[in-house]
């Protein structure tokens, strides 16, 4: 397997992000396979390089990214470096994110030699599900999309009007990071944002209008984003198969940082149905 990591992706912004791929042996043309963290997610964290280096081996490139306002940095990947960075992030700057994404992967000499010019699969993990599901939507470039653990709107967590009225009034509201204890700002143009694009952002039409194959796998003991989103987003598609695994979690096992050399069996889980998918 050829691995290249923090590779730079530049998009129309102009705030750069970093990138990894992976490249299988051998001389075949493979399916491009792209990954989209969450909120409060990297591309380097916890379990993702191992259930990318089993995608890869399973005849996929296999490439992911950090949004570029996720709160990390050139220098510095892994860590929460740049909180200002973090909070004026939105939604359709992730979008942005992803589009150069796809762009890059496209038209990069290193991927394209390998790449069959043909199939793109998005897999969302999280808050990157409806990203993921708004992009493959509205791009016909997409032919398969893979959702894991993911919200069904994007409002999901503003359904408290004090939340909104506070947050107005307070220009801020701060999400504790469970594992570094930090407390992350979301700058009120978030919501803002959301509501300037709402037609976009609608996931519901998105579902509805979605006309490739669309696998949607989620833990029962998600405890951070219930299954009940994932069986909200079958009702609202005709082109999706859901896979509960019982027992699983929102990270179906992984954490951070993961220092096993094998995955943990609902990962091993989620690998295999999310393989079995895209070889279809």
């Amino acid at each position: 397997m050829n691995t290249k990591k923090n590779h730079i992706v530049e998009p129309a912004h102009s705030k750069r992000f970093l990138m990894d791929f992976r490249i299988p042996q051998g001389q075949t043309k493979h399916p491009l396979v792209i990954f989209v963290h969450g909120i409060k997610g990297f591309k380097g964290w916890g379990t993702w390089d191992l259930l990318g280096d089993c995608i890869a081996n399973n005849g996929h490139i296999f490439a992911k990214f950090n949004f570029s306002h996720n709160g990390t940095t050139l220098e510095k990947p892994d860590d929460f470096e740049d909180l200002e960075s973090f909070g004026r992030n939105n939604y359709m700057l992730e979008l942005e994110d992803l589009d150069a994404m796809i762009n890059h992967c496209t038209s990069h000499a290193e991927i394209t030699e390998h790449w069959n010019g043909k199939n793109i699969a998005l897999i969302g993990h999280s808050r990157g599900g409806p990203i993921c599901l708004v992009k493959a939507a509205h791009d016909p470039r997409i032919t398969k999309l893979v959702t894991w653990a993911s919200v069904a709107t994007f409002d999901y967590a503003w359904q408290d009007e004090k939340v909104l009225t506070d947050w107005k009034e307070n220009g801020v509201m701060y999400r504790i990071n469970s594992r570094t204890k930090l407390a992350m700002p979301l700058y009120y143009q978030l919501y803002e944002n959301y509501l300037q694009n709402k037609d976009i952002l609608n996931t519901e039409k998105a579902a509805k209008d979605l006309s490739i194959p669309w696998l949607i796998i989620h833990g029962t003991e998600d405890t951070a984003v219930t299954d009940e989103a994932a069986k909200k987003l079958l009702t609202w598609s005709t082109n999706a198969d859901i896979a509960l695994i019982a027992g699983a979690d929102h990270t179906f096992g992984g954490k951070h940082p993961y220092t096993l050399e094998s995955l943990p069996p609902h990962s091993e889980s989620l690998v295999e149905k999310t393989i079995e998918f895209l070889n279809r």
